[in-house]
């Protein structure tokens, strides 16, 4: 088990995840993952090719634990609801109250949560996923792998300004 409070995540890195770790998002190594419902309720795929042709497939979210807002965090959801969109919004106010982290790539809720009160520490797909091979001991092979497998399935690039960036450029 870690020492690291749960971890709950947004929709982008749901999908994020699910290219990385071939759909086993329970299989997240360092973190308790968890989703609100309103990330269950947004339309999850990924993108495949079969036969030549693109194809949505659908992302399973079996084996992440689904956590309802409290009274507390509805209040803070309708509040951050107004700057951004509703998964981004609801993950991001279960994080801040119950001092969770929050994985999201989402340069406006990132913003958001530097300057929320009290602030809200956000990990991005790259520092996830660079966690998770460390501890699973990936070659670096099924590194490169995993990080295409993001960025052609979930359409994912990391953004010039992410802490990991150099260590993703660098596992491709």
């Amino acid at each position: 088990m870690t020492d690291e409070p749960p971890i709950v995540l947004d929709a982008c890195v749901c999908l994020n995840l699910a290219a990385a770790l071939d759909g086993d998002l329970a299989g997240l190594l360092g973190w308790i993952p968890y989703v609100v419902p309103q990330v269950v309720a947004e339309a999850l795929f990924l993108h495949d090719r079969v036969d030549g042709q693109l194809v949505a497939a659908p992302v399973s979210l079996q084996g992440l634990a689904v956590t309802s807002l409290t009274e507390e965090e509805t209040t803070k959801y309708v509040d951050f609801a107004r700057r951004l969109d509703d998964g981004e919004a609801a993950s991001m106010a279960v994080a801040g109250h119950r001092r969770w982290l929050l994985g999201t790539d989402d340069k406006a809720a990132r913003r958001t949560a530097s300057h929320a009160s009290p602030l809200i520490a956000v990990l991005t797909t790259p520092t996830v996923i660079r966690r998770h091979t460390k501890l699973a001991g990936w070659s670096p092979s099924r590194i490169a792998q995993a990080l295409r497998a993001v960025e052609e399935r979930a359409a994912f690039l990391p953004p010039r300004d992410d802490p990991d960036l150099d260590w993703w450029v660098g596992s491709k």
